[in-house]
């Protein structure tokens, strides 16, 4: 009875040894296949219309063309040749996808970015503020794609005074702001002699 309880457990262990090899293999492939992707926003839905740049850093010289994710959150680059590439991606109003090393050797595989929407990253932003946490504080504002001069680019500079290293940045970004050129009665304009006086 023993041996029976031994061997059914020698089988049972070297079954889940195979089985969690066989997951953990990567099927290799030579010649070319389409690279999927997914982006995903904080809350893990599908992030429209990303912008997905693709480069090899292998050595090999091949145009690679940016792609949009679709309503789903999906891209896919069509006919790479598998290898080492550098995936980053950008979208007005959410954070950049830094560039991220990726093997392209598994056909099968969807590589999977996530994002966080501006909303979210100010949050985060004025939370390592309130902690005392300036330079997590500096990356997440760092990392926010915003168009030029927008109502959300401003905002982000006012937030980039809080993450300042030293007075001259301080400087630096009562100087663009003042360069704006906002009305008497712009928040903006208030909230930057705000800061002005803080420099004084």
């Amino acid at each position: 009875m023993k041996n029976e309880k031994k061997l059914v457990i020698s089988i049972l262990l070297i079954g889940g040894i195979l089985f969690i090899s066989g997951c953990a293999s990567k099927p290799k492939f030579k010649g070319k296949g389409d690279l999927c992707g997914l982006v995903i926003d904080e809350n893990n839905c599908p992030v429209k219309d990303f912008i997905i740049n693709c480069r090899p850093v292998d050595g090999k010289i091949i145009p690679v063309q940016p792609v949009l994710t679709n309503e789903n959150g999906l891209f896919v680059f069509n006919s790479l040749p598998s290898g080492k590439y550098s995936i980053s991606g950008e979208k007005n109003n959410f954070q950049r996808i830094r560039p991220t090393t990726y093997w392209f050797e598994d056909r099968a595989k969807i590589v999977c970015f996530q994002t966080k929407s501006y909303k979210s990253s100010i949050l985060q932003a004025e939370e390592l503020i309130h902690l005392g946490q300036p330079e997590e504080a500096r990356k997440v504002l760092e990392g926010i794609c915003c168009e030029k001069d927008s109502d959300q680019q401003l905002l982000v500079k006012l937030y980039q005074f809080y993450t300042a290293e030293n007075e001259k940045e301080k400087r630096a970004v009562v100087a663009y702001m003042k360069k704006r050129k906002f009305p008497e009665a712009s928040f903006y304009k208030k909230y930057t002699e705000k800061l002005e006086e803080i420099i004084k």
